[in-house]
């Protein structure tokens, strides 16, 4: 039986440990949040019930005023859009809290620390030196799990990496160029060289794979034909 303070050995997590792990840390948290969970669930059918008639009632009245059909609706699609954005907060919080307690959990239970948010990216840098990162205009992180395995530190990390875009209209918008995990693993020897794997880049990777802390990355040929085609390594060893 795993108790509240046992730590897990990842390397044996199967099933049946993963629901013992469940069983004694996660489900719990929804248990506890399950009160709150259903008045935040009825307080969004009400608002959203008031937003709704209120919305209705504007795109009436601005279709008594103006006779235009389009311009009702249109508003009137936009205030039920502000009305549900509302209705929803509160269930936004107690989805956020919720979150906040269950990954707290796993992360205990694997000996390790969970951030939700606010938090300076570890590695980064390294990241975009690597050319790991595409190049952005804004970004946000999420979700540090950070521990030590076995003598290996890690962190781990979700990132939202958008570029802003600007139409022949003068239009700004941003779109997401990389949205995903970030990985950062610490290992207690030291290495030699440095290796970048990255996905292959076609006719670009003429250009060659750069450079990292002044020593020239070449091109490493490996006999896989397979993973040829998908990615290209690069290294200074």
């Amino acid at each position: 039986m795993t108790e509240p303070g046992d730590v897990i050995d990842l390397a044996r997590l199967d099933e049946a440990a993963f629901q013992r792990v469940y069983k004694a840390r996660i489900e719990p948290c929804f248990a506890s949040n399950e009160g709150d969970r259903l008045a935040a669930v009825n307080t969004f059918k009400r608002r959203a019930t008031i937003g709704a008639g209120a919305a209705l009632t504007l795109s009436a009245l601005i279709f008594v005023f103006s006779r235009e059909v389009a311009l009702a609706l249109g508003l009137g699609a936009v205030a039920v859009a502000i009305g549900l954005l509302i209705a929803y907060q509160p269930l936004a919080q107690v989805g956020r809290s919720l979150k906040r307690q269950y990954c707290s959990a796993i992360a205990e239970a694997m000996g390790a620390t969970f951030e939700i948010g606010a938090f300076s990216p570890p590695a980064f840098d390294r990241f975009r030196a690597l050319r790991l990162a595409p190049g952005f205009d804004r970004s946000s992180f999420e979700d540090r799990f950070h521990g030590e395995y076995k003598g290996a530190g890690f962190d781990l990390y979700e990132a939202h990496l958008e570029q802003r875009r600007t139409d022949s209209k003068g239009r700004t918008r941003y779109d997401t160029v990389f949205r995903g995990q970030l990985v950062r693993m610490s290992f207690p020897r030291d290495f030699l060289g440095v290796t970048v794997v990255r996905r292959d880049a076609g006719v670009f990777n003429a250009f060659g794979g750069g450079a990292i802390d002044g020593r020239k990355l070449e091109r490493v040929r490996l006999v896989d034909s397979s993973f040829e085609k998908a990615f290209e390594v690069w290294s200074t060893d």
